[in-house]
């Protein structure tokens, strides 16, 4: 009986230091989350957006013909090791299995008043409509499009 009256003891001791970590760790979260000034907009919170509409997919010659898209960010919604293998130079991955790891280096770089273009492997890959979607929605952003083709338009 005394080591389970230790080990509860040591239980009990253990488990409220944890709890003010956590909470002071989601406090934290809260307060970059509101106050952050790259903060995206959440609209799938708001229950009067009900926006569905696909991200426009785009040309290469489309893009390259296009001033507005001189400041462009590129994602690459590939698997790594397609992306080490070769990517539109200065392109970040950001794929859906691996969104909550990459999101935060993409918000970095994200401006808001420069188009972002999602490219995958080719036409008939639809991760970068996907990651496309779900980032306009996240964002709150019409200026993000899909490279028609994917990296095969760019690389063929």
């Amino acid at each position: 009986m005394r080591k389970s009256g230790k080990l509860a003891a040591w239980c009990a001791s253990a488990v409220r230091p944890a709890a003010a970590l956590l909470a002071l760790a989601l406090m934290a979260a809260v307060a970059t989350a509101l106050w952050h000034p790259k903060r995206p907009s959440l609209p799938y919170l708001d229950p009067q957006n009900n926006t569905t509409a696909a991200a426009p997919q785009l040309t290469l010659t489309e893009i390259r013909n296009d001033a507005r898209f001189a400041q462009t960010l590129w994602l690459d919604a590939r698997p790594t090791e397609a992306y080490t293998l070769g990517h539109v130079p200065g392109a970040v991955r950001l794929t859906e299995p691996e969104w909550e790891t990459l999101l935060p280096n993409v918000l970095e770089l994200w401006q808001p008043e420069n188009p972002v273009v999602v490219y995958c492997s080719s036409a008939n890959c639809g991760a970068s409509q996907s990651v496309a979607d779900r980032l306009s929605r996240e964002l709150g952003s019409a200026n993000i499009y899909v490279l028609r083709g994917g990296w095969e338009a760019w690389h063929p």
